[in-house]
């Protein structure tokens, strides 16, 4: 090629850079990731969604690559078209927002390789039903290049006005339930390990407590990632448990690259002494002519072979590298220390470590302990003890995932070292908390079907994975601890294409299926590498043994999922199909579980965004739509009824900010002088969400979900003995701003009620009730409050029934009920049995129900209590008698005077006697009084009674009286209306007579 032709080219190359120079703006378009639908999209509404609700907000962005001239802001002007009719100004040159519209404008905001600016637009009255609307963008760089207009615009569809918002379910109390196992968000992911206090999580943890005291499974288990991660992890936080080091790891200070080979000046670990690796250790024992080593930096490794060693010169000669640059120190590479951090670890320097033959681990445990006995051994939750990152001195690959720490992304360099560093973790967990491990989950596993976590093959992990479960196992059976009980499994795998691959992991484990078309190792590597034939765990070899050394102990899965509610639970149904279909038999009792889980993660600017985690109600009716589907999926296959999730947690949501956590944290000023005083932790909805569920039982029924205009309406009931619980819940997958106002009405037709009187309490959560979102809105955004400024958020962030209890009586287990529900808001019903005297004892439940008695003591355990028990020292005998009804005189065959009555032993015990007097109806006649009245008979027995008498005179008659007596005191033989009642002197003597009583 001859230079003349060279020149075009390069003025054609030139020519490319100037157009990418001058890129026009255009509208970001960010719908969907790998296929998956965003919760929050850009722009928002999304191109061409339907259902929108007419009170939406809009957000868009507008874009450039970053190479280009950046957008300027003041020529940014939206219009808001709807079908058939004009534009409507929404934003102005200038940034100025027109008339009927309100909203921020975000400037400078970084899209990876692009950058722009973002605007949220607030309309002052509700858009039309039923119409398709286009929204329209112009702007310009600041060089002048206007927008795209094949990239300028998107139109979004309102919805159906809803005419009549009413819905109903009929609802059998004694209909069949599912019995679950596990529950629901039932506590933490925390994503960076020994940070309780640095990110001031501890009065949350105490609020938590006071959950846990209502339903032990709220807020009971705590997953911290990551267990095994090294060194710094980045720049907002040093959790990193740094559990192992090779005692043979030394630190590089300088790297020199001969012409044949590189010499190495290398110093002791700084952090040798924590692992009790002794100082100045010769270097000529740990490292010879002939090893392979690796020297890594924080950005990548090679491997060489050690050629010599010098003791005095601290120097290593290894065979030449070809990297010509090693960090071996840098700015920032020692961040201060934390005072609320365990000891001080730098960020990742530069290392030379053992690879062939490997080195020997030490080990540290004050960070794991320091989180754990917080985490488990004062507030008692399980834990979840995750092997996901390979601790570097271990790893194959020893580059650690980021320029600021954590552990390498490879294979182990030996899965015997690996498998002892398994042991070892588990061991030291046993011995520090003891049986109660045998309740937490071992877990294998971290995304590693994403290359950001993992580097090796399928094969590799299914190798780690197998290794590490059966040095779990042993530990146990080491401890003398059933080791059939203890939960192993893991996999931990990314929603985003986590499926297939979590399919590929169940034909490992399983002992008897094979993958069609092979691509992975079916065989266990602990059952056919001699290196582990005497460290077999009983379950291991009893399932090798039996299946030709295939699969692999594995009692859950888990798969992370940061999306939709209905498509994070397909994912989970899609796991357990393939694992039923794979093989039904060892996978019978599999729980699919979700150990991250939330609606997104990652903060935005837009505000729809921040109102997802702020308590807008979204995050709670995702929850509960996300409870009801599996529920509803586990009716009709109860293997489905075994899940447990957790809620992911970054712990320093402050002042505010809108980031994913069970509370809020306010920054307080107490004494105005600009400095923190303390910290305000505030529940979030979601938190108040969880309290609901811990009134709940693990007896569950899904009440059919109803669709009205994109809109779904579900529910779940729960049954236990004393308690009925129903949660309906409106959920607005694509309302994350929570803006539409439609209320529902919800009736509920109960049937099935075992009681006669009922009462019914009720809850509500949405972004008006048990929830401080109005209460966050009204602060601004700031680094400090004075306590006045959040009087009225912590005033709002409690769980409150929003209307009294009410009480209902119960015809035929029958009873009909209407309660209120918003969009994307939760109504919880509470049905139970009436507790009359208000003591916390229901009626039938209560030993004195019209009498409030706490304690419910009753020392003669007649049922009675001492409150209501005239004499509780005698069981049969609680309250005096009344008057007695009922009496009658009849003859019978054989021509006795039987006197009936109705007996009084309910009422008033058993050893109630009776007392009856009479005289002849001429002497009552004659004298109006019954001062000629005796005793017929004294302290009988229940009735019949034969009347002793004989027949009265022809022409005459005899009457008969009859009162009840116990030791409680005495009856009366009835009233009349005259005054004064003549029968009284049968009684007393005093008021008419007879006097003495004719029957004392």
């Amino acid at each position: 090629m001859s230079i003349r032709r060279l020149v075009p080219i390069v003025l054609v190359l030139m020519l490319a850079v100037s157009i990418t120079l001058a890129d026009p703006p255009v509208l970001r378009f960010a719908g969907a990731v790998f296929g998956r639908e965003n919760i929050n999209p850009v722009p928002r509404p999304f191109s061409n969604r339907t259902f929108v609700s007419t009170d939406t907000t809009i957000y868009f962005e507008v874009i450039v690559p970053d190479t280009s001239p950046n957008v300027a802001a003041d020529t940014i002007t939206a219009t808001l078209t709807p079908q058939g009719g004009e534009p409507i100004p929404m934003l102005n040159a200038g940034q100025s927002f027109a008339a009927g519209f309100s909203g921020e404008l975000y400037h400078n905001i970084d899209r990876s390789a692009d950058k722009g600016e973002a605007v949220y637009l607030v309309p002052d009255d509700p858009l039309l039903f039923s119409t398709t609307y286009t929204v329209t963008v112009y702007a310009e760089t600041t060089t002048g290049e206007p927008i795209n207009p094949a990239q300028d615009s998107f139109s979004f569809t309102t919805r159906a006005e809803i005419i009549d918002p009413s819905i109903s379910w009929s609802v059998d109390l004694q209909g069949p339930t599912v019995s679950w196992h596990g529950w629901f968000h039932s506590g933490i992911l925390k994503p960076n390990f020994n940070t309780s206090r640095v990110f001031d999580q501890l009065d949350s943890y105490d609020l938590m407590d006071t959950v846990t005291a209502i339903n032990p499974d709220a807020f009971s288990l705590q997953r911290d990632w990551p267990l095994t991660g090294d060194f710094w992890m980045n720049g907002v936080f040093d959790g990193q448990p740094n559990v192992v080091r090779e005692q043979e790891t030394r630190q590089i200070t300088q790297v020199q690259t001969l012409a044949s080979n590189t010499v190495l000046t290398v110093t002791d670990l700084e952090e040798g002494p924590l692992y009790g690796i002794p100082p100045d250790r010769p270097l000529s024992s740990d490292y010879h002519p002939g090893d392979l080593v690796t020297v890594t930096d924080a950005s990548h490794y090679e491997s060489a072979e050690v050629l010599s060693v010098d003791d005095n010169a601290r120097t290593v000669t290894v065979s030449r590298l070809t990297s010509s640059i090693w960090y071996c120190s840098y700015s920032g590479s020692h961040p201060p220390d934390d005072p609320d951090t365990p000891d001080n670890f730098t960020r990742p320097l530069c290392y030379l470590r053992k690879l062939d033959p490997i080195g020997t681990p030490r080990y540290y445990w004050a960070r794991v302990n320091d989180e754990w006995d917080i985490v488990h051994g004062q507030h008692g939750r399980r834990l979840q003890v995750n092997w996901s990152q390979t601790p570097c001195d271990l790893a194959s690959d020893p580059t650690p995932t980021q320029l600021g720490g954590g552990g390498a992304k490879s294979p182990p360099k030996d899965l015997l070292q690996w498998h002892e560093f398994s042991r070892e973790i588990t061991l030291h967990l046993i011995d520090r908390y003891g049986p109660a491990t045998l309740d937490f989950y071992w877990s294998v596993g971290n995304e590693h079907n994403f290359s950001t976590f993992w580097t090796g093959t399928k094969n590799d992990f299914y190798a780690m994975y197998d290794v590490t479960i059966n040095a779990v196992l042993t530990a146990f059976e080491d401890r003398g601890l059933d080791a059939s009980r203890v939960i192993v499994g893991g996999l931990e795998a990314a929603g985003l294409g986590g499926v297939g691959w979590t399919r590929d992991a169940l034909y490992h484990m399983s002992p008897t299926a094979q993958k069609p078309g092979g691509g992975i190792e079916e065989k266990n590597y602990v059952c056919t590498d001699p290196r582990f034939a005497d460290k077999l765990s009983a379950r291991v070899s009893a399932i090798c043994s039996a299946n030709d050394n295939e699969g692999s102990p594995i009692d859950f899965v888990s798969i992370h999922e940061y999306e939709h509610s209905d498509l994070a639970v397909s994912d989970m149904h899609k796991v357990r199909d393939d694992s039923l279909s794979i093989d039904p038999a060892f996978f019978d009792e599999l729980s699919v579980c979700s150990f991250e889980s939330t609606a997104d993660w990652i903060p935005r600017e837009d505000p729809a965004a921040q109102s997802i985690h702020l308590g807008g109600g979204y995050l709670t009716t995702w929850a509960a739509d996300w409870m009801q589907r599996l529920v509803a999926r586990a009716e009709s296959d109860a293997r489905y009824a075994r899940h447990e999730s957790v809620l992911t947690v970054w712990p320093f949501d402050y002042n505010r900010q809108g980031i994913s956590a069970w509370t809020g944290l306010m920054r307080v000023d107490e004494d105005g002088d600009g400095t923190q005083d303390r910290i305000s932790t505030i529940r979030k909805d979601i938190f108040n969400y969880a309290e609901l569920l811990a009134h709940m039982s693990r007896e569950l029924d899904a009440l059919p979900a109803q669709t009205v205009e994109g809109i779904r309406l579900a529910g779940v009931r729960s049954l236990r003995d004393d308690k009925h619980s129903i949660l309906v819940y409106a959920h607005d997958k694509y309302d994350n701003d929570s803006r539409e106002l439609t209320p529902f009405d919800v009736t509920l037709s109960l049937t099935g009620i075992p009681w006669q009187n009922s009462t019914v309490r009720r809850w509500r959560i949405d972004r008006d009730h048990s929830s401080p979102y109005r209460a966050f809105l009204a602060l601004p955004k700031r680094d400090l409050f004075a306590p006045a400024e959040l009087t009225q958020l912590e005033a709002e962030d409690e769980l409150i029934e929003d209307v009294a209890p009410q009480t209902y009586a119960t015809t035929n287990g029958l009873l009909e009920i209407t309660v209120p529900l918003v969009v994307n808001g939760v109504t919880f019903v509470e049905l139970g049995e009436r507790d009359l005297d208000g003591d916390g004892f229901t009626d039938s439940n209560d030993n004195c129900p019209a009498v409030f008695n706490e304690a419910q003591t009753d020392d003669d355990e007649d049922l009675r209590g001492l409150a209501c028990d005239c004499d509780d020292t005698n069981s049969a005998v609680w309250a005096a008698p009344g008057e007695v009804g009922a009496l009658l005189v009849e003859i019978n065959d054989v021509g006795e005077t039987i006197v009936s009555w109705n007996s009084q032993a309910e009422v008033a015990g058993p050893e109630t006697l009776y007392d009856l007097v009479g005289g002849s109806l001429s002497a009552l006649i004659g004298s109006g009084d019954f001062a000629a009245a005796t005793c017929v008979a004294n302290g009988v027995g229940q009735a019949p009674f034969v009347d002793p008498r004989p027949d009265p005179a022809m022409a005459d008659g005899d009457y008969t009286l009859v009162r009840a007596d116990n030791s409680c005191g005495t009856g009366t033989f009835g009233s009349s209306s005259l005054v004064p009642d003549p029968r009284r002197g049968l009684e007393d003597g005093g008021a008419s007579p007879p006097d003495p009583d004719p029957c004392p």
